[in-house]
């Protein structure tokens, strides 16, 4: 039987704190001082951190400093995320430090590995209604298995080889996107220099239909019948999955003002600031899809735009500064009408150009595809070891899945 042991018994784990914001004498120091977004972008590892604080901040909070490799885990908000330390720090109070203290009973690679696979019966365990947090008493009551040290480094090392892979293959897919706006700006330059000296257009004269405001409908008409494309299902230029889009019930007459057709494009036209604007290009559809009322919907003209080079043009900076100028705010939200986007300035190179770009990125789309899919089939095998690896299964069972895949 394997045996167990709390946390707290095995581990130093302590937080730490905020010097006073009205001192100022407590800040810009050289003490990396870490919060919850420093973890998120860490990757793994964290080196530095974007506030610092002084000898005196630090003395504020206890003088309490982690060591590198300290295991930093969040307690609030983003509970469960992690990093280690990649030098000596401090944490506020929502991030504890977890030091182990007898390193041959228990291996700081598979307390990680531990910890990332009991995310969800975190979240689960989580107080607070806003905001989910734990405390310190809480991972200091945890029972942590613990097989023999050579057995937790094998187990380790196992998700850390797939865990890397997965990580590389993440970073292919930022690699590719960034090849798109690589061809973009080496084919066409920055749209606002227009190096090239295309002609510049109203938006305007580029729009054979629309654009059209899309369909209110009271919230208990949700729930079934047609597919209703919202704002929280597209990012980027693309419509995020299709299937996972809700339904609403709508008359003959409503389908025929607001169905999407196949190379419309769908711009928000009320959000926050930072989201008003984004656009997207429809995909091929399955079965009929309108749209919501906070976005338009736009037709091109295909003789003068190809789609695809549209809604790129409109995730570059160029165009949202437009929007940002045109915005007009209320409580809470900003809005740009049909007049405003009928007026972006749209840079127009030729129409073959335009071809030429749109192919190029189907053949990179092709391989963010293949890049994907194999991340996904990643993600399934980590899932699958993490489970074999903390059910009490042996290390051998875990390596020969690993060796199939």
């Amino acid at each position: 039987m394997m045996s167990s042991l709390q946390l707290g018994k095995i581990c130093e784990i302590h937080s730490g704190g905020t010097p006073l914001r009205s001192k100022s004498e407590f800040y810009g120091g050289d003490i990396p001082w870490a919060k919850i977004s420093d973890i998120e972008a860490a990757n793994g590892i964290l080196v530095d951190t974007e506030e610092h604080i002084s000898q005196a901040g630090l003395n504020a909070i206890r003088g309490r400093l982690f060591p590198r490799g300290t295991l930093l885990f969040a307690i609030y908000g983003s509970i469960g995320k992690m990093a280690f330390a990649g030098r000596e720090l401090s944490t506020n109070q929502a991030i504890l430090g977890i030091q182990v203290r007898d390193l041959k009973r228990l291996d700081p690679g598979y307390l990680y590995r531990w910890l990332g696979a009991n995310q969800m019966r975190f979240l689960s365990d989580g107080q607070g209604i806003a905001q989910k947090n734990l405390s310190a008493a809480y991972l200091r009551n945890l029972a942590i298995p613990l097989p023999p040290l050579a057995e937790q480094r094998r187990i380790a090392a196992i998700l850390d080889q797939v865990d890397d892979v997965r990580g590389k293959r993440r970073q292919m897919l930022r690699r590719l996107e960034e090849l798109i706006w690589g061809v973009f700006y080496d084919m066409f330059g920055a749209p606002d220099v227009n190096p090239n000296k295309y002609p510049v257009k109203n938006f305007g004269d580029l729009i054979v239909r629309g654009p059209t405001n899309g369909l209110y409908k009271h919230s208990s008409a949700y729930g079934e019948g047609t597919p209703i494309l919202r704002i929280n299902n597209f990012y980027d230029g693309q419509v995020t999955d299709l299937h996972e889009l809700r339904r609403v019930k709508i008359s003959e007459n409503e389908m025929r003002t607001f169905k999407l057709r196949e190379g419309d494009i769908v711009i928000n036209r009320v959000n926050s600031r930072e989201y008003l604007g984004k656009s997207a290009l429809v995909p091929p559809l399955d079965e009929a899809v309108v749209f919501e009322s906070n976005m338009m919907r736009i037709a091109i003209d295909v003789r003068e735009l190809d789609d695809v080079f549209c809604i790129s043009l409109l995730q570059t900076d160029f165009i949202k500064r437009q929007i940002d100028r045109s915005a007009k705010d209320a409580v809470n939200q900003s809005s740009i009408n049909q007049t405003d986007v009928r007026g972006f300035q749209f840079i127009v190179p030729p129409l073959a150009e335009q071809h030429a770009f749109a192919a190029r990125v189907a053949a990179i789309s092709r391989l963010k595809s293949a890049c994907g899919s194999h991340l996904e089939q990643l993600d399934g095998l980590f899932a699958s070891l993490q489970y074999l690896a903390f059910r009490e299964l042996t290390v051998k069972d875990a390596e020969r899945e690993l060796a199939v895949a």
